[in-house]
């Protein structure tokens, strides 16, 4: 070891602001020493918990059922969307069944009439030709 580079080493009472002391070696020039908390009142040692009554504790509980409760909100919402859509599409399908006989008959009816259109189409070329021969 160096001589003259290391501080000296002595005894130092601390004092607690619960009233207990105890001694250890320091090297600190104080021989007294007061602090706060030591492992006789300390929650962390002694097993107790002080619960905050009030302050950012409280703020955050109720944000957090705030949200739980927009979130729960928003699921009912996307239920009952669902349920809208769901029935929307059974209308649909009912009106398109109903809609169905009806159009398969417009298009057998449109049909008749093509065919009708065809043959008058083709009875006139006919008379004109024999327009023509006499």
């Amino acid at each position: 070891m160096k001589a003259g580079i290391h501080p000296t080493i002595q005894q130092v009472s601390f004092t607690c602001a619960c009233g207990a002391s105890f001694t250890a070696l320091s090297a600190m020039e104080e021989k007294e020493v007061r602090v706060e908390v030591c492992s006789k009142c300390h929650p962390f040692f002694t097993g107790k918990q002080k619960l905050m009554a009030s302050g950012r504790l409280e703020a955050f509980m109720a944000r957090q059922k705030k949200f739980e409760a927009m979130k729960e909100e928003e699921e009912k919402r996307a239920k009952k969307a669902e349920k809208k859509e769901e029935v929307s599409a059974e209308k649909k399908e009912k009106e398109e069944a109903v809609v169905k006989p009806s159009a398969e008959k417009e298009e057998k009816v449109s049909a008749e009439e093509s065919s009708a259109k065809k043959e008058e189409k083709e009875e006139k070329p006919a008379e004109k030709e024999e327009g023509e021969k006499k």
